[in-house]
């Protein structure tokens, strides 16, 4: 089982840019400050901070394990799509099959495969992300704006999701239930 640890991802060259044009807004010299501090600006509740952090650090963890540490600045439209397909299919190995601290053995990222509306919520929070981000002028661009975000716009593919009865199904089980003698 692997063991995972964020490091953080160094953006000098985007922050010092910026710092050096008196662009940025924000007091951050790497891409986990930087989060920090649209979680601290963007977030109503403890359990939205929550939300936030575990969805920024997943990409973090994501990018420094399959894209060279690359830093937030250095996403392009292939990383946002590689990302997406990421979450659509998660490996085993970022799934914990137990309940364990982050950062300690048997974490992983994952509790288990994200449903449409999760991997949705996944990539709207992340994008929301880079929006503030791009705004503060942390990032010189946003490659999200360039994607379709929109997840289960299949509408086969919804229906495999659902925990609901097919058509088919509820006319089975009506069918057992008239059956059935009344007592």
């Amino acid at each position: 089982k692997r063991l995972f640890k964020l490091e953080v991802a160094s953006t000098a060259i985007a922050v010092a840019s910026a710092a050096g044009q008196g662009l940025g807004l924000l007091n951050a010299s790497n891409d986990l400050q930087a989060i920090e501090s649209w979680i601290t600006a963007r977030s109503g509740s403890a359990a939205t901070a929550k939300s936030y952090r575990r969805e920024a650090q997943r990409l973090l963890l994501w990018l420094q394990a399959y894209r060279d540490s690359k830093p937030l600045s250095a996403m392009d439209v292939q990383d946002c799509n590689a990302y997406v397909a990421f979450l659509a299919d998660i490996p085993s190995d970022w799934m914990s099959r137990q309940r364990a601290q982050p950062g300690s053995v048997g974490w992983a990222p994952f509790r288990g495969p994200l449903s449409v509306d999760s991997r949705q919520q996944a990539i709207n929070m992340v994008a929301s992300l880079f929006a503030w981000l791009q705004a503060a002028r942390y990032l010189p661009a946003n490659p999200w704006l360039l994607l379709n975000r929109n997840q289960g716009d299949d509408k086969e593919q919804r229906l495999l999701q659902s925990k609901a009865l097919s058509e088919v199904a509820m006319e089975q089980v009506l069918a057992y239930i008239d059956s059935q003698e009344c007592s």
